[in-house]
């Protein structure tokens, strides 16, 4: 849910910004307000509390797609690429990088050290994943030109103090 919501976080300001707020306030509004009637109707069916957090995610994705298509309409910009580029990447990232901590905490008993073996197992495997599944070959390049400018920076400054220090 927070996904989605982080992902129609450009859209929504790229809205906002072309000055058609009614459209979208009505659209999108009363598409995120169906929560209310359709977990009543779910809940009186006989569901588990749970269904509506499940109602809500679908939700925010039809929510997700129609302030694309909105936006799509307002100014140039591929639903496609977006889908593809940004969407489809979060989702494939999500996904990947649950995997492996997710065998982890299962494969441990529950202890102090075991949730600190996991936080590190999940932190390792989701940077691994982001860099090789959630980065264009573009920003893959840029990422490593910045580290390496940054590791170089600290070198430079290790010199400069141990040639101030070593000075009578």
């Amino acid at each position: 849910l927070a996904m989605v919501d982080v992902l129609s976080g450009t859209l929504i300001t790229s809205i906002l910004a072309t000055g058609r707020v009614k459209q979208y306030q009505i659209a999108v509004g009363t598409l995120v307000l169906m929560n209310i009637p359709i977990g009543y109707v779910v809940l009186k069916m006989g569901f588990p509390p749970q269904s509506i957090f499940i109602i809500s995610i679908f939700i925010s994705f039809l929510a997700l797609f129609l302030r694309l298509f909105m936006l799509s309409n307002i100014i140039p910009i591929s639903r496609w690429q977006y889908i593809q580029q940004v969407v489809l990447r979060a989702l494939i990232v999500s996904a990947l990088s649950f995997i492996i901590p997710y065998y982890c905490s299962c494969s441990v008993n529950e202890s102090f050290v075991a949730f600190v073996i996991v936080t590190f197992v999940s932190v390792l495997s989701t940077l691994t994943v982001i860099y090789f599944f959630g980065l264009s070959d573009k920003e893959r390049h840029y990422m490593i030109n910045f580290v390496k400018s940054k590791i170089k920076n600290q070198e430079n400054n290790e010199n400069r103090h141990i040639n101030i220090s070593s000075k009578p």
